[in-house]
């Protein structure tokens, strides 16, 4: 059931962690066929990490975090380019002596779980092991190393981020913005939701009346996400006299995610995507152009745009804003040797499959963009985010998993040359603020039962994005510059109250950073 590599990885791991991890794993199998899983969850983690009980708690919540999935939907996802992905990282792990590829083993040893009744999880997967499948011990060790020089990067790199705002942080500066708008808050405007003329369900929310000069602002949402899903940003910003237009990314949202699913279609999305977000942008800022003076009096301004994603919408974003993308370091990151345990690698290395068509994407009228939950670092590199010369907000999330900080967002706001740039760091914010919601949309049936719950309640980050963000276009879209107050560490004080803590940094500030750029993860 387990055994050694047989390739030695450079380091090897010490030979007493070794040992104990493999008495552990034949341990917790003699448990786990008499089927007592909470016990084994619990002595396993004592035993393993002794009298680090904060360390204990985490690896009991992970052995004993059950995972129930429909058998068919997960065949069709597994059959995807990003299952495939999945499979050829995880496969190291194992080996199977009757099947000379173990991705293919490990597919159907997933399918097969997830028609079980116990679902799947760590010790049932230990459980429901064929005697003729192996566990690579050594490349397990390996895995969880690099996992663990992530986590510990990503936390010098948030401890230096709190450091450095921190010092910017003067009390009474705090104070005052108690007495200046609150920007929380909704504006004056009366907003209307319609669909745009000519461009099939993209929506429109228009402030009434229409201000003489009426700025526009295009939001674009994430994989697997919908336009509805952003409508609490396009609301605020509209009813402060924005006109806000929310597009359907009709390859990447939810409906496209249900018909993968249900094996419809062979990908979750198509290659094509990564030219046909930005372009949709265009399609839209054009046919506004078009129907200013018919439907807008002639009021909108289209000299000069904001842009607003999230995730896979933050890459769209930095497309129009002139990022390019950046094949030859793309090609490295997602290279068998790649040992980078950075989870959006899985929708980055897409790219790859149409890079031939991805030309020309950017947009001279985008002139500022805010872009949350940032996905692209191996897409761009420092070199492809150079032609960007806008300003430029990312906002981060402390937690987030799915776009690693120090992989992602730190990434993006160091390699930015433009002077207004912000970074803004939240505690305990998640990648997807509503996980429930965005899998019934997606119609993906499955359940997590674990011990432990996020408690986090996600509405208080949404309120701080919208503030956030009307500062930033107010400042940067409207040239009013009395809103560069809120754009500094103060304001981020006055935002975050413990234990959720809100940090900004400006440009300035990158120079203060002591710990190195996150390209901790070379090719092996």
């Amino acid at each position: 059931m387990v055994s050694p590599s047989s390739h030695s990885p450079e380091q090897s791991p010490p030979r007493k962690s070794k040992t104990l991890l493999i008495r552990l794993f034949l341990w917790i199998k003699r448990f786990l066929d008499e089927r007592k899983l909470p016990y084994v969850a619990n002595q396993a983690c004592r035993v393993y990490f002794r009298k680090e009980k904060s360390s204990r708690r985490k690896c009991q919540s992970i052995l004993q975090t059950r995972i129930e999935l429909d058998g068919k939907q997960l065949k069709h996802f597994l059959q995807t380019s990003i299952g495939r992905q999945i499979l050829a990282k995880l496969s190291p792990l194992f080996h199977f002596p009757d099947q000379p590829n173990s991705a293919h083993g490990l597919r159907q040893l997933f399918v097969d779980m997830a028609g079980k009744q116990e679902g799947i999880s760590l010790l049932h997967l230990l459980r429901l092991v064929p005697e003729q499948m192996q566990i690579n011990i050594d490349q397990l060790m390996a895995t969880a190393a690099k996992i663990q020089t992530l986590v510990n990067h990503t936390n010098q790199l948030l401890g230096e981020v709190k450091t450095i705002a921190t010092k910017n942080i003067h009390e009474d500066q705090v104070n005052r913005f108690a007495e200046l708008p609150d920007l929380r808050e909704s504006g004056k405007y009366a907003v209307f939701i319609n669909e745009l003329e000519g461009v099939a369900k993209t929506l429109l929310y228009q402030p009434e009346p229409l201000p003489e000069k009426t700025f526009v602002i295009a939001l674009s949402h994430g994989l697997g996400a919908m336009p509805e899903d952003l409508e609490a940003f396009a609301i605020h910003l509209a009813s402060h006299g924005y006109l806000v237009v929310t597009p359907q990314h009709h390859g990447s949202n939810s409906d496209r995610l249900k018909l993968m699913l249900q094996g419809e279609v062979d990908e979750v999305f198509p290659f094509s995507e990564f030219g046909d977000r930005p372009h949709r942008i265009t399609e839209i800022l054009d046919q506004l152009e078009h129907l200013n003076k018919k439907q807008f009096e002639g009021k909108l301004h289209l000299l000069e745009v904001g842009v607003m994603g999230h995730s896979f919408g933050a890459y769209t974003a930095l497309t129009l804003a002139g990022a390019t993308i950046q094949f030859d370091h793309l090609e490295l990151a997602c290279g068998e040797n790649s040992s980078e345990p950075n989870i959006s690698l899985l929708l980055q290395c897409q790219a790859l499959g149409f890079q031939q068509e991805l030309q020309d994407l950017n947009d001279p009228r985008v002139s500022c963009i805010c872009v949350w939950d940032f996905v692209g670092s191996e897409i761009f590199g420092q070199q492809g985010l150079t032609p960007v010369n806008i300003p430029v907000m990312a906002i981060a999330g402390s937690h987030d998993i799915t776009t690693p900080f120090a992989l992602e967002q730190i990434r993006l706001f160091r390699w930015l040359q433009t002077e207004q740039t912000y970074l803004v760091v939240m505690d305990g914010k998640l990648h997807v603020q509503n996980l429930r919601k965005w899998t019934q949309a997606a119609g993906l049936k499955i359940t997590v039962t674990s011990p432990h719950k996020p408690s986090v309640q996600q509405t208080i980050f949404t309120q701080n994005i919208q503030a956030l963000s009307l500062a930033f276009f107010n400042a940067y879209l409207l040239g009013q510059t009395d809103y560069t107050q809120y754009l500094c560490a103060n304001y981020g004080k006055y935002l975050g109250r413990s234990p959720r803590n809100l940090y900004m940094l400006t440009n300035e500030d990158k120079a203060q950073f002591k710990v190195e750029d996150s390209s901790i993860f070379l090719p092996t």
